[in-house]
């Protein structure tokens, strides 16, 4: 119960540790006119893949056992 509390605490703060990180890049150039949903759905894609992967990795680092 403590882990799975622990693992989603991990990737609600990774979330927000991305698009934290995510915001310093200058999207508006590559936004083509008329393609704001497609962006949106991209970008959102792309902060899930990211968030999943900064999560796993603070998950195993700190499963590690020494």
């Amino acid at each position: 119960m403590l882990s799975s509390m622990m693992e989603v605490v991990f990737y609600l703060l990774s979330m927000v540790i991305v698009m934290y990180g995510l915001q310093c890049v200058p999207f508006d150039r590559y936004i083509r006119k008329n393609h704001v949903k497609q962006f949106y759905a991209f970008y959102f894609t792309i902060v899930m893949i990211l968030t999943y992967l900064l999560a796993r990795f603070f998950i195993d680092f700190t499963s590690i056992r020494f």
